[in-house]
């Protein structure tokens, strides 16, 4: 069993302890930067398909549940990778390569 999975595990069947332990929890920032990538990438290929930015962003809320007023914030702070994506034009297939969980 995984680390994670006995500790999900005695925080729904143990009595909790007085001591916990401490350090760094809350969000990852490195899968938050993969996740965010991954957006501005879909965002990039719905708009070459000529979709509305109303429309997208009801997508991109859809896909990533995250809610389109959190959207532009999030590519607010990634101004180089649109302008390197508007630079590059990537492909499809490299999209479909980089993530292929996703429905291109």
């Amino acid at each position: 069993m995984q680390k994670g999975a006995q500790l999900f595990f005695k925080q729904i069947f143990e009595t909790p302890t007085a001591a916990t332990k401490s350090g760094k929890r809350g969000r990852n920032s490195a899968l938050h930067a993969r996740r965010n990538e991954c957006l501005i990438y879909r965002y990039f290929y719905y708009g070459q398909k000529g979709i509305f930015y109303s429309a997208i962003l009801e997508k991109l809320e859809g896909e990533f549940f995250i809610s389109r007023h959190t959207i532009p914030y999030i590519f607010y702070g990634h101004q180089e990778l649109f302008a390197t994506l508007r630079k590059e034009q990537p492909t499809l297939e490299l999209m479909k390569n980089k993530w292929p969980h996703l429905k291109w």
